[in-house]
């Protein structure tokens, strides 16, 4: 049998079954290793969101048992200062003591308050109705005389917060408080909250978890669980704060929280379980699913890896017979399928042809393309070029013609004078109505940046003829101060009355470089600092050189860059703007021309601050390619 399997996979034998067999087995292995993994992350994922739901409602208690421990704190101290109550435990009025308590336990949070004497006596204890007319709600018993170590407690402490386990009811918060009158010790107060069966059960109808109450052993004195779960309820040796359990065919993570006393001692526990249940039915419904979804793609693989053995194999093996008769000057001839040693074959004939006719194949492709892709940039340069060129002669004659109507203008107002003054004042009123001295003044700047950004075109335009015509590329040497001014006009938009520029330009020497590519820099840098400022900001330019290299900073008062992105921030695509906004090449385009000349470019950033993007640019000339 193996044989016969050995030989169906032989490439010498069968070629088709070698390639069906191994197509198949390398789709398979990586598609059961992604659902194994796939399960497994979906299980992590599912415990890590049941622990934090424990975690919450962990929270959540701490803050309510602290909130009842605070108000059973402060209820004490107040009934404690009560003068009338604390009369009627002098003289130990039990009637009286117990119909002024009743009506105040019925609006109050305690389970049950108790009066003792001086001596630690029990003088009475009263029940809310709520609790006294039910009786299956069952309190701990009070003791009739209270301990050695609760009254001497008392004696150095005003209140004491006791908190004790009792089996089958839960825990008792206990809070002793002691009663004294012009400074003399008259007594004591104690008021009880129990946490029991029935505060476990309301939890579990707010959260739909499980409740059990353990003491300092770790022994379940009451809970939310059924019966037979109580029977075997364990908890693991390993007292960790989650863990997880098994009862009676069913898993649990289970959270326990410690009940501490006034020593931060733990007494006694509160334990949160949360059922797997759902997670486990739900993951083994995936893996069922997982387990389908890999046999269906194991029919469509076995489907088209026979449709892939016959598409690509025949046409191979045509190919191969169409080379050899190519050799012997026949064309398209009729071919029959050799059934086996394909490969050894084609290689061969593929060999034999390629010695003769890649390079000279490869040439003329190369040719044909580059000479196809330099004609179409220099027909789109030629196209772009010639109306750029009227627009820029244009604007230049512009320029001379306002200046001429400016020196008309101002001979008109050196005539006004002389007209009559009605004249004057209606000539005054409309040129104050046209703003015509902020048009004189503006018109200026407004021709010059038109200018660059016709020149910015103009030099695009150059370098697409460049790029048609390499040899004519070259390097100049410029003044740095000259391209971030360019920059500037054409960004003046984005900073008027919103940002504020701040220059603080250093004596900088011609730098050896590609303008319009440095230029290009800049014009990124500001426009994202720009972009980081949403409301009134600053921007800061700061340029100095020495011996060696040009530093050129540019610093805004943004929102700054994550620490997590500033690492990423020149990787090509990687961009922190919305869909549509950036498409994340503007600094990595920057970071490349920056490279290009042999320079350093560095970023500095604090969030709510802003950033600092600081430019290396070497004076050293040096080949750049």
């Amino acid at each position: 049998m193996w044989q016969k399997v050995r030989d169906t996979l032989d490439p010498q034998k069968s070629l088709k079954s070698t390639l069906r067999f191994w197509f198949m087995l390398f789709a398979l292995i990586p598609l059961l290793v992604i659902v194994g993994y796939s399960a497994y992350l979906f299980n992590q994922r599912m415990n890590q969101e049941l622990v934090k739901r424990l975690n919450a409602l962990e929270e959540g208690i701490t803050i309510e048992l602290t909130d009842v421990e605070e108000k059973l704190r402060l209820g004490g101290i107040r009934h404690a200062n009560d003068y009338y109550l604390m009369n009627l435990v002098r003289s130990q009025k039990k009637a009286v003591l117990e119909s002024v308590t009743q009506s105040i336990i019925e609006n109050y949070i305690t389970d049950r308050i108790s009066f003792f004497n001086a001596k630690g006596k029990l003088i009475t204890s009263i029940l809310p109705k709520r609790i006294a007319n039910n009786p299956e709600i069952i309190l701990p018993e009070d003791p009739s005389l209270l301990s050695k170590v609760i009254l001497e407690s008392l004696s150095e402490k005003r209140q004491i917060v006791m908190k004790t386990a009792h089996p089958n009811i839960g825990f008792s918060f206990d809070c002793y408080t002691s009663m004294r009158l012009g400074g003399k010790f008259i007594g004591v107060i104690k008021e009880t909250i129990v946490v029991d069966r029935y505060y476990s059960l309301s939890t579990k109808e707010r959260t739909g978890l499980e409740i059990c109450i353990l003491n300092k052993e770790y022994q379940l004195l009451t809970s939310t669980l059924s019966p037979e779960q109580e029977k075997i309820f364990y908890t693991p040796s390993q007292h960790k704060k989650i863990v997880s359990i098994h009862l009676q065919d069913e898993s649990f993570l289970m959270l326990t929280k410690p009940f501490l006393d006034d020593d931060e001692k733990p007494q006694g526990y509160l334990a949160i379980l949360v059922s797997q249940a759902n997670t486990q039915s739900t993951l083994k419904e995936i893996k069922i699913i997982f387990a389908l979804i890999c046999i269906v793609i194991m029919i469509v693989v076995i489907f088209f890896s026979q449709i892939a053995s016959q598409t690509v194999l025949n046409p191979i093996d045509q190919l191969l017979k169409a080379i050899q008769d190519m050799e012997k000057g026949k064309n398209h001839p009729l071919v029959h399928v050799p059934p086996m040693q394909e490969i050894a074959t084609l290689i061969h004939s593929f060999n034999t042809m390629a010695s003769s006719l890649k390079t000279t194949q490869t040439q003329l492709v190369h040719s044909s393309k580059m000479t196809s892709l330099g004609q179409l940039v220099a027909g789109v340069a030629h196209e772009l070029n010639n109306p750029i060129g009227y627009t820029h002669s244009n604007i230049h004659h512009l320029k001379d013609y306002l200046e001429k109507l400016k020196n008309m203008i101002q001979t008109y107002e050196e005539m006004i004078s002389k007209l009559p003054k009605p004249q004057q004042t209606k000539i005054q009123d409309t040129k104050n109505e046209l703003n015509i001295d902020f048009i004189l003044k503006d018109i200026d700047s407004i021709i010059q940046s038109s200018l660059d950004g016709t020149q910015r075109t103009k030099d695009i335009v150059l370098s697409l003829r460049n790029f048609s015509r390499l040899d004519e590329a070259e390097m100049k040497e410029v003044d740095i101060h000259e391209g971030l001014e360019s920059t500037l006009r054409l960004l003046s938009s984005e900073f008027k009355n919103r940002i504020t520029l701040h220059k603080n330009y250093g004596t900088l020497p011609k730098l050896m470089c590609y303008p319009s590519q440095i230029n290009q820099v800049f014009m990124n840098i500001l426009s994202n600092s720009t972009q980081a400022i949403e409301g009134p900001g600053d921007i800061w330019i700061t340029t100095h050189a020495d011996p060696e290299q040009i530093t050129i900073a540019i610093q805004d008062s943004g929102k700054g860059i994550k620490p997590e992105h500033v690492e990423r921030i020149f990787d090509p695509f990687f961009t922190t703007k919305k869909v549509g906004q950036g498409t994340g090449l503007g600094l990595s385009i920057s970071y490349g021309i920056i490279q290009k000349h042999h320079g350093e470019i560095k970023v500095e950033s604090t969030v709510g601050k802003g950033s600092i993007f600081t430019i290396i640019l070497p004076l050293i000339k040096k080949v750049l390619i």
